[in-house]
């Protein structure tokens, strides 16, 4: 049901634009620095673009049945962003995200703004931990069995 497929850089912006597509909440809450809801997307991927310029990262479209919901970026040792829909956001389409995720991964480190509280509690309640927490970031760890 839930498939990751690899992209290049060059088509990740469609993909963050579909999973932020409609999400005014995310700039309320989570990306305030934006003043819109397009400010976030384009600053999402030019953030992106800085990070790959120091890091290896694998872009991926987020997929039900084939059809595109979201993004994922990342390596074996990082989950850098990604985004799911909000029309899509069920306990299950959720979870199935999160074992592809660790179906790419070793063990892996995801960094976020403390205010993103529900992707905090959701990797929580997931298996991470938390390996680091300041003002600026929560840094979550994840450590295969």
């Amino acid at each position: 049901m839930i498939s990751f497929k690899e992209i290049p850089f060059k088509d990740l912006l469609k993909y963050v634009a579909i999973a932020f597509d409609g999400d005014h909440e995310l700039v309320e809450k989570y990306h305030f620095a934006d003043k819109n809801l397009h400010d976030t997307i384009v600053n999402n991927v030019d953030n992106i673009k800085q990070m790959k310029a120091q890091y290896p990262l694998k872009f991926y479209s987020v997929n039900v049945f084939n059809n595109p919901i979201g993004f994922t970026v990342g390596n074996e040792n990082l989950l850098y962003s990604f985004g799911i829909n909000k029309e899509f956001r069920t306990k299950e389409i959720v979870l199935g995200w999160w074992e592809e995720v660790r179906r790419m991964t070793d063990d892996f480190v995801c960094c976020l703004y403390p205010e993103n509280t529900r992707a905090i509690n959701f990797f929580i309640r997931n298996g991470m931990e938390i390996f680091e927490q300041n003002n600026n970031n929560v840094t979550l760890i994840y450590k295969h069995e």
